[in-house]
C-alpha cells in the first residue's frame, strides 16, 4: 500500500490514465501519481466475433472496389474466404 509522502496518511486510488496511477491522501487529500509499469503489448486474441468483423469488412472493400452498392456473390466469397483464414474450422 502507498503511503502519502507528505504526511505519511493512507493513499486511495482514483484511476489509472496512461502509464500513471493517480492517488488521493484520505488524511491531508493532497493528489499524487505514481508511474506504473505498461502492460507488455502482445497479438491480438482473435476471437470469432472479431474474425466475422474482418469478413464482413472484407466483403465490403471487395463491394466498394467495384463500384456496387450491394454485395455480389464475389464480395460473399470475398468475406467467406477472410472468414476461414482468420477462424479456420478445426475438425477431429
Amino acid at each position: 500500500m502507498e503511503t502519502c509522502v507528505v504526511c505519511d496518511g493512507e493513499l486511495t486510488e482514483l484511476g489509472t490514465l496512461g502509464n500513471r496511477l493517480h492517488l488521493r491522501c484520505r488524511q491531508c487529500g493532497s493528489d499524487q501519481s505514481v508511474l506504473i509499469e505498461p502492460k507488455p503489448k502482445g497479438r491480438i486474441q482473435m476471437t470469432e466475433a472479431l474474425a466475422r468483423a474482418a469478413s464482413q469488412d472484407a466483403g465490403n472493400r471487395s463491394m466498394k472496389k467495384s463500384n456496387r452498392t450491394s454485395w455480389s456473390r464475389e464480395d460473399y466469397n470475398e468475406a467467406v474466404q477472410e472468414f476461414n483464414r482468420l477462424w479456420p474450422e478445426v475438425t477431429p
